[in-house]
């Protein structure tokens, strides 16, 4: 009798850590279904951009105004400018507005940087001698985070220095062979339509002068 009552006993000992081992790992399930839930619903965000270049597919969650259709018009002679309008500074603060600048129907760069970032300080003097040479046949804009904090936030910027490329229609850059592979072009979400074209790292006076002429 009492060697039954120790097998029962056993075999009674071996079910309960059976059933203890299998609602551990049901809880567990569960828990890790839960989690993974959860998670799907963190990443439900919504890209305003994409682009062609898979580099730059992460982290354009940034709004991004769609620029308007310029409809073509008769080219007009641009006089020079004395120096003393704001559109053809070099600097720019959260005054800036791009569509202004888009009706005097030039070549626009924007170079968008910050104090610390070396290749954008290195930049500045040929900026400042293109902008000079170019005025009144280009626009040449350097937007500062600090100086111009809001409108630097309305583009998906990746890093400094970045270089956004709008041609004398008004509408995004589309580069030649020579410079594709520097350009990233965006699309809007879930449209063919291209709606950005930037450049990241620094770039010369003299590939800058070329763009210039591509975007006429």
């Amino acid at each position: 009798m009492k060697t039954n009552a120790l097998k029962i006993l056993a075999v009674l000992g071996v079910l309960a850590l059976v059933l203890g081992v299998y609602l551990i790992k049901n809880n567990a399930e569960e828990k890790t279904a839960t989690i993974t839930a959860e998670n799907k619903e963190e990443d439900k965000t919504t890209e305003i951009v994409d682009t062609e270049k898979p580099a730059t597919e992460a982290a354009t969650e940034t709004e991004t105004q769609e620029p308007q259709n310029t409809e073509a018009t008769e080219e007009t002679e641009q006089a020079p400018s004395t120096g003393t309008d704001a559109d053809f500074a070099l600097y720019a603060d959260d005054s800036i507005d791009l569509e202004n600048l888009k009706n005097h129907q030039l070549p626009i760069i924007l170079v968008f940087g910050s104090e610390d970032c070396i290749y954008c300080v290195q930049m500045k003097p040929d900026l400042e001698v293109l902008n000079e040479e170019e005025k009144g046949k280009a626009i040449i804009k350097y937007v500062d985070m600090a100086a111009a904090p809001k409108f630097f936030s309305q583009w998906p910027i990746q890093g400094t220095p970045a270089l956004m490329y709008i041609n004398a229609a008004g509408e995004p850059y589309t580069p030649s062979e020579k410079y594709q592979d520097l350009m990233y072009l965006y699309t809007y979400q879930n449209s063919e339509e291209h709606a950005l074209t930037m450049s990241y790292g620094k770039l010369e006076k003299e590939n800058l002068k070329e763009i210039l002429a591509e975007m006429e």
